[in-house]
């Protein structure tokens, strides 16, 4: 698999290739830009599943963190690549 597709694979699902978004900063294989990529998608997971639970709509698999929790990881991850 080449780097465009391992990019795009991972921005599928942020959480299945990474414990954390400290993580995503922390890969070595991926760009600046690239990585705010990532991390964006997983933000926009976790609001998804915050919508959902607003719903009572559950979710499709257990998180291990809640998903309000998750956000704040998030956006302290990407303030670390500005």
């Amino acid at each position: 698999m080449n780097h465009k597709q391992t990019l795009k694979e991972i921005k599928k699902d942020p959480s299945y290739y990474y414990k954390s978004p400290q993580k995503v900063v922390r890969d070595v294989s991926f760009d600046e830009k690239e990585k705010k990529e990532i991390l964006n998608q997983w933000e926009q997971d976790a609001k998804a599943l915050l919508r959902a639970e607003g719903e009572n709509m559950p979710a499709e698999r257990a998180m291990k963190i809640d998903p309000a929790e998750q956000l704040q990881d998030i956006e302290n991850a990407k303030r670390k690549l500005k």
